[in-house]
């Protein structure tokens, strides 16, 4: 691969850029969120905590458990609308996005990791979270931990395609617990998109809103927001596609992403080793720190 070929996909990727500002200029479609995101730039804390408004029955729309009946409802968890429930919905809890818990007459958990904004995954991050506020809660019962009725990680993407990552599902060394890694299989993991599920769970909301309702008017304009993030992720998509299919370098590209995949992936093993290098210096501490002399004339070139 060269050069060219690298500055002529840029090239291409700011026309195409270009291409999708000039639409949204044309302000045919005004949006309350796009103009929000403009100025203040809607982040993924902001998401939570707007999607944890809707849920949250103490709010101010008055309408109260209309929301989170209707999600809970949509993924599976087993309880009864016509009792009152003691639930409790906070937002950026113990680092979780959003938390759904329910203390009687039954105990309830969902967890929703919210990754609008595409933020990678972390080492450990979900079984962290189902520990936390799931296992947890449910006083350290791995039975109703891992039951789908009671107990749920909602993994909250902003496009369709992503998913969750192995790794962000095995156990931290830090949590003295025999079980290594979330057991998929028992199904309290759930898939969401903000522009696929939870966009239809809104407009299901919506459509039954009278039509008059101020909140059915906010409530259209954050559902449009999200398709219109849909509209440009297929926009960029298509004529990127084309771009490829016009220059006939589509495998080029997977050369490069297979050479930088390999490349990531010698970093991760040469930080490994240097890693556990430096945790050997421990019982050689007094010698480095108060002989160093001695020890850079024997060791040169050693890490330490």
């Amino acid at each position: 691969m060269n050069n060219k070929l690298i500055l002529d996909f840029i090239e291409k990727y700011k026309a195409i850029e270009k291409q999708w500002s000039e639409k949204e200029t044309k302000g045919d479609e005004f949006n309350v969120f796009d103009f929000m995101h403009s100025v203040f730039g809607i982040t993924e804390t902001k998401h939570s905590k707007i999607v944890a408004y809707f849920l949250n029955p103490s709010a101010n729309h008055g309408l109260g458990t209309f929301f989170l009946n209707s999600f809970l409802n949509k993924i599976g968890i087993d309880y009864d609308e016509n009792i009152k429930y003691n639930w409790e919905i906070t937002s950026e809890d113990k680092n979780s996005d959003i938390v759904i818990k329910a203390t009687s007459p039954k105990r309830i958990c969902v967890v929703i990791e919210n990754k609008s904004n595409e933020a990678k995954d972390q080492a450990n991050q979900l079984y962290r979270y189902w520990y936390d506020h799931i296992y947890t809660f449910h006083d350290k019962d791995l039975d109703k931990a891992e039951n789908k009725q009671i107990s749920r990680l909602v993994y909250l993407s902003g496009f369709s395609e992503k998913t969750y990552t192995e790794l962000s599902l095995q156990k931290p060394d830090n949590i003295s617990l025999d079980y290594q890694k979330l057991d998929e299989t028992k199904g309290f993991i759930t898939n969401w998109s903000f522009v696929t599920e939870l966009r239809d769970w809104l407009t299901e909301c919506a459509d039954i809103l009278e039509e008059n309702s101020w909140f059915k008017f906010f409530l259209l304009n954050y559902i449009q927001f999200w398709d219109k993030q849909s509209l440009k992720n297929k926009f960029y998509m298509e004529n990127l596609n084309n771009y490829f299919k016009e220059n006939n370098n589509k495998e080029d590209w997977k050369t490069l992403n297979k050479t930088l995949a390999e490349i990531n992936d010698l970093k991760k093993e040469w930080l490994n080793l240097f890693s556990d290098k430096l945790g050997r210096i421990i019982f050689n501490t007094n010698r480095f720190y108060f002989d160093r002399d001695y020890y850079q004339a024997k060791y040169y070139n050693d890490f330490r």
